[in-house]
Parts: structure tokens; C-alpha cells; sequence
């Protein structure tokens, strides 16, 4: 039997493996929840984790091109990189596949397993290239949103037919050196 035959065979065992270890990163409220409702509008989180792993599963066991799966990977961890999860916290799923991928499979396939492992690895790099990238955006949202935030509470200020007397109008002690007050 070959490693791709056994991991047909044992795909359902992997996933229910694989997908228990990803939910046990999570904290115990938060886990629960997630493996006990599957209706995808009530835990959205949920199956947008459960049905990528499938995916990026499939993917390896079918072979399919690394790039093709980055939409899987980066669709769990866009969703991991906001939450509370540090960024090897973030993209360890893929370290968890492999876990469970060695345990599974028996010692004679082992050495055959080299090609799967590497590839399990490069997805691990890419899932950290993403992470990388997702925080980027975030941060970058964020500072656009505090721009935008920062003009609309001055445009509010300085609104038309609101006459400010000068008593009113805030203070810039700093054209003189000073500080402000």
C-alpha cells in the first residue's frame, strides 16, 4: 500500500484529528463551541477553520500545487491573526497536521512520508508569509481608520455656523516653544 492510498484510507481519522487539536489552541469556551455547532451561519469561525483544513487535507493528499492551497491557508489565518493568538501560535495548525499525519501512519511508510512532510513544511513557511502579511493590512486599517477618525472629530470642531470665541479655541502653545498646556 502506497503513503497516498493509506492517507485516502485514513483521511476521516486525520481530519478528526488534525481538526480537534486545532480547536484544543483555542481557549476551553471558545473550543467548545466551535466543534459543537456546525451550522455555518450560528459559528461562522468554525467553518471557515473546519472547511479549509479539509481543503488544504485534500490538497496534499491529491497532490495539488502549493499555491493553490494559499487561499485555504490564508483564509484561517486572516481569522487567527485577529484574535489573541501570537504568530507561531497563529500558524501552528500546519505543525498539528503534521503531528497527527506521523502518528497515523505506520513505521514501514515512514521514509516514504519524506515527500509529504515537505510539503507540510513549505505550507508551514507560506502560513507564516501570510500571518505576516495579514497583520500588515491589519495595522494599516488601523492607522487609515485613526486618520479618518482624527479628520472627522476636526471637521466636527470646526463645523459651519459654530463660531468659536477665542477663549474657546483650543490652545497651540507650541508655535512658541513651549509645551502644551
Amino acid at each position: 500500500m502506497t503513503l497516498q492510498q493509506l492517507e485516502k484510507r485514513r483521511k476521516s481519522a486525520i481530519m478528526k484529528k488534525w481538526l480537534e487539536l486545532v480547536y484544543e489552541t483555542y481557549p476551553p469556551d471558545t473550543a467548545s463551541f466551535l466543534k459543537e455547532e456546525v451550522d455555518r451561519f450560528a459559528n461562522p469561525v468554525g467553518y471557515v477553520i473546519a472547511s479549509n483544513l479539509r481543503k488544504i487535507l485534500d490538497g496534499l493528499i491529491e497532490g495539488s500545487d502549493m499555491q493553490a492551497m494559499s487561499s485555504y491557508l490564508e483564509d484561517i489565518i486572516k481569522i487567527r491573526a485577529v484574535q489573541d493568538f501570537s504568530p507561531s501560535q497563529a500558524v501552528c495548525f500546519i505543525d498539528l497536521l503534521k503531528k497527527v499525519i506521523l502518528s497515523e501512519i505506520p513505521a514501514e511508510t515512514e521514509a516514504d512520508a519524506t515527500g509529504l512532510v515537505s510539503r507540510i513544511d513549505r505550507l508551514a513557511f507560506m502560513s507564516a508569509d501570510i500571518y505576516a502579511r495579514t497583520k500588515e493590512k491589519i495595522a494599516q486599517l488601523k492607522e487609515r481608520e485613526r486618520i479618518k477618525n482624527h479628520v472627522i472629530a476636526g471637521q466636527a470642531w470646526q463645523s459651519p455656523g459654530r463660531e468659536i470665541a477665542s477663549s474657546q479655541a483650543p490652545r497651540n502653545d507650541m508655535t512658541d516653544g513651549g509645551s502644551l498646556q
